[in-house]
């Protein structure tokens, strides 16, 4: 297995000289490529596994988590949109008897590449656990990238911000 680094360097400065709003932030795998995300500047990260991305809001109300998944071949295949939406179609069945919402519903995700994702509000959550929680799976190239975001807020406010940074991922394909 490639060790999976992350990696976060800083947008440079706009054309009208104001300091920038977001960063680039990176899972790299190696000579396989990376997936890069555009993350707004008063979203932090935390300690993770090497695999998965962890980015919070700063007041951490909002919880971002990104781990992508390569075909168990390492082969670079496209993943079909119906096959991205089969996949989560069964992730919300297995949430939804613990959900307020019924049924729920699989929606677009509208990233490049294809990708969807379902919502749910937690029917009896912990104190201290997170309500809500968006689920989802996109294609980014040949890398499968899966999300989960976790708010004290309720969508859409909560979960803006997190969707708006899976929908800017982008591969890229390792320099050889």
């Amino acid at each position: 297995m490639r060790h999976l680094s992350i990696l976060a360097f800083l947008v440079a400065l706009s054309l009208s000289g104001q300091p920038a709003t977001t960063r680039g932030v990176a899972l790299d795998f190696g000579s396989s490529g990376s997936v890069r995300f555009t993350v707004p500047f008063d979203w932090g990260s935390r300690p993770s596994d090497l695999r998965t991305l962890v980015l919070q809001t700063r007041e951490r109300s909002v919880e971002l988590r990104i781990t992508p998944l390569r075909d168990a071949r390492q082969k670079a295949r496209a993943y079909s949109d119906e096959e991205i939406r089969a996949w989560l179609t069964d992730a919300a069945a297995a949430v939804e008897p613990t959900a307020v919402e019924k049924p729920l519903l699989v929606q677009k995700l509208g990233a490049v590449g294809g990708g969807w994702y379902f919502s749910a509000t937690d029917r009896a959550p912990k104190p201290g656990e997170f309500e809500f929680l968006s689920q989802g799976v996109f294609a980014a190239g040949p890398v499968l990238v899966t999300f989960t975001v976790l708010s004290h807020e309720a969508p859409p406010k909560g979960m803006a911000g997190a969707l708006a940074i899976v929908r800017s991922a982008r591969f890229s394909p390792a320099v050889k």
